[in-house]
């Protein structure tokens, strides 16, 4: 410990601070204390290791500290906001998310509801996949579609099945595929609902705490 806080020397996974410094993340058992002022970065003339940062978080936020500590929690943080009637907002990574229900649920129907941004995001995921595919060997991808269809058990009322067709146009070159549809199955999100994380769901104070 060093006075005006501890200084952990941090490696190259960037976590970008509302106290307008930055850092990165070294696993814990390579922490060392270096006797800098609060809120200081440390010149790189002043450390051992090569070429490696380290910011103060004695006196950093709750959140700052955990974006420090945790580096998956400051790529991943998403804030869930209400803007007003049955308007849910996420904001993630500079972007609003918007979600609105249907007015048969209550809601303007502004914007798709979130189980359809769900739904979006499988096809799209795919989509990514199929697009790079394409742009890696300069293929054209003018008249190439995703067709994604999802089926509703109807005793569970959860879709069960969803199939995505990808249709190629006259002229696209044969021998791709096979290839293009394995790029397909690599969507990420595709690979999250075969192998789904852990979720926890908990209440905390206004300082996240």
């Amino acid at each position: 410990m060093c006075e005006g806080g501890v200084a952990f020397v941090l490696s190259s996974f960037e976590a970008h601070l509302s106290e307008g410094t930055f850092g990165t993340y070294l696993p814990r058992e390579t922490e060392r204390s270096v006797p800098v002022e609060q809120g200081k970065i440390v010149p790189r003339s002043r450390l051992t290791t090569n070429g490696k940062l380290c910011v103060i978080i004695g006196e950093l936020s709750f959140e700052d500290r955990m974006k420090i500590k945790n580096p998956r929690r400051a790529a991943m943080d998403m804030e869930i906001t209400f803007p007003g009637g049955k308007k849910v907002n996420a904001i993630y990574r500079g972007f609003t998310i918007k979600t609105d229900q249907p007015e048969r649920g209550g809601g303007e129907g502004s914007a798709p509801a979130p189980f359809d941004l769900f739904l979006a995001s499988i096809g799209t995921c795919a989509g990514v996949y199929v697009l790079s595919f394409c742009q890696a060997r300069n293929i054209p991808t003018e008249g190439i579609r995703l067709i994604q269809c999802a089926e509703r058990n109807p005793e569970t009322k959860m879709i069960d099945r969803i199939t995505i067709k990808i249709q190629l146009p006259p002229g696209f070159p044969e021998k791709y595929g096979e290839a293009l549809v394995r790029s397909a199955e690599f969507c990420a999100v595709k690979k999250h609902i075969h192998n789904p994380p852990a979720f926890e769901i908990y209440t905390t104070g206004p300082e996240g705490r």
